[in-house]
């Protein structure tokens, strides 16, 4: 395991600060065009609504080649604020530098701690304000953030993540892979200290890790009304599939480590909310609808030996009988998807097969249920989102037998881990 996040560099800034009660990071990567915005903004909103707390801002970068360091630093900003850039120790990833800002925080001895995208310019004061005050006021360690998307680009989170999660963990966190943490410094602490820093947590699993470790340790938490976001990635780059494998291993993984959990529970609870969950957006650009379909023929052939090992074979037949469809007619039912999610889980952590491989299969069939969401979302309007959502997440409910059974039936059991 890294020791720490931390450069030397970022040890000398910290001992000049001495005590801070909030520490602000900014996390970056070639976005010189935008940083400054972002940070400006983020020391606005925090210093309208506690202007007699002391704020650090501090940027840790992924080795821009753009001057993004350089850009942050002159940004302008109040005097009082103190601010840094630096890069960090570890595996390259997102997780990684959001671990340096934790360290931050925790050393500065902060009381909250909130992680920016330096891609977003989109970040408001209100929000950084909201975020804040949420967890400052209400005594809560983390705020979840509820951001404006786009229904294109929810639709990873909505179809798949959201109600895995609301099956293993019984909460209906409806944003559950925000981004924009806020945290408190002791929870900033205790996950910084964490021995998950070789992992996907590192990288693109981060976020699918903090939420589910927040869960399975019933961590004090909110939602709270967040700033609009898009997704940077596009279908096909290698980044993508890159964030695809992270993030849906780093769950699957925890169906095994948390199985304790998931078998008992047996209905989701509310979680507090602050405000309304923001309505899903119509796409600022077209549905990539004709490259999902492709992706998706494309994967069935890519992937047929994977999916021969992990789906039933019915579901496997009805799979590829969605090949023969015209895509702009196609349907996906919900149960069908519940399983082939939840058989996929299983047999990552259960069956002798390579478990990245396992998770990159799954970008197969998520192709097809994506544009088949779509084709609903034309057909009834915009206003049934959520109820389609809905329907999802009930139906990976109604298969919490089917997931019982088929993880009991596996002659190799594995030993529960403990809670991360």
């Amino acid at each position: 395991m890294f020791e720490s996040a931390l450069t030397d560099e970022a040890r000398a800034e910290i001992a000049r600060i001495g005590q801070a009660d909030i520490v602000i990071g900014v996390l970056s990567y070639r976005n010189a065009r935008t940083v400054a915005t972002v940070a400006t903004t983020a020391a606005s909103g925090a210093l309208r609504c506690f202007p007699r707390k002391r704020l650090v801002l501090v940027n840790v970068d992924s080795g821009s080649s753009d001057g993004t360091p350089a850009a942050f630093m002159k940004a302008k900003m109040p005097e009082d604020v103190y601010r840094f850039t630096t890069g960090y120790v570890g595996l390259t990833g997102y997780g990684s530098a959001a671990r340096a800002v934790f360290e931050v925080a925790a050393q500065v001895g902060a009381q909250a701690c909130l992680l920016l995208d330096a891609g977003n310019p989109a970040v408001r004061e209100e929000h950084v304000c909201a975020a804040l005050a949420a967890l400052l006021e209400r005594n809560r360690h983390l705020v979840v953030p509820l951001h404006e998307w786009s229904y294109v680009d929810a639709t990873l989170e909505d179809v798949l993540f959201y109600p895995l999660i609301r099956l293993m963990y019984g909460s209906l966190v409806r944003r559950p892979l925000g981004g924009d943490w806020c945290l408190s410094g002791k929870l900033a602490w205790a996950l910084s200290e964490q021995d998950v820093w070789e992992t996907d947590a590192a990288r693109g699993g981060f976020d699918v890790w903090l939420i589910v470790t927040a869960l399975a340790n019933k961590v004090p938490l909110c939602q709270a009304p967040a700033s609009p976001r898009r997704r940077q990635l596009q279908l096909g780059t290698t980044a993508f599939d890159q964030r695809f494998v992270h993030s849906v291993s780093e769950l699957l993984r925890h169906l095994g480590s948390h199985q304790r959990l998931w078998r008992s529970i047996t209905t989701a609870q509310e979680v507090e909310t602050i405000g309304h969950v923001p309505a899903v957006l119509p796409p600022v650009e077209p549905e990539p609808s004709a490259q999902f379909w492709q992706a998706f023929l494309q994967g069935l052939r890519t992937w047929r030996r994977i999916l021969r090992r992990v789906l039933d074979p019915a579901d496997l037949a009805s799979l590829y009988s969605l090949a023969e469809a015209q895509p702009e007619s196609l349907s996906f039912d919900e149960g069908l998807w519940a399983r082939i999610v939840l058989a996929s889980g299983i047999c990552f952590n259960k069956a002798e097969l390579d478990p990245d491989k396992v998770a990159a299969a799954l970008s197969c069939p998520f192709y097809a249920r994506a544009v088949a969401l779509w084709n609903a979302v034309r057909s009834i309007g915009l206003d049934a989102y959520e109820e389609l959502i809905e329907r999802q997440a009930q139906a990976f409910e109604a298969h919490r037998q089917y997931l019982l059974d088929r993880w009991d039936s596996f002659v190799a059991w594995t030993q529960d881990a403990p809670i991360r």
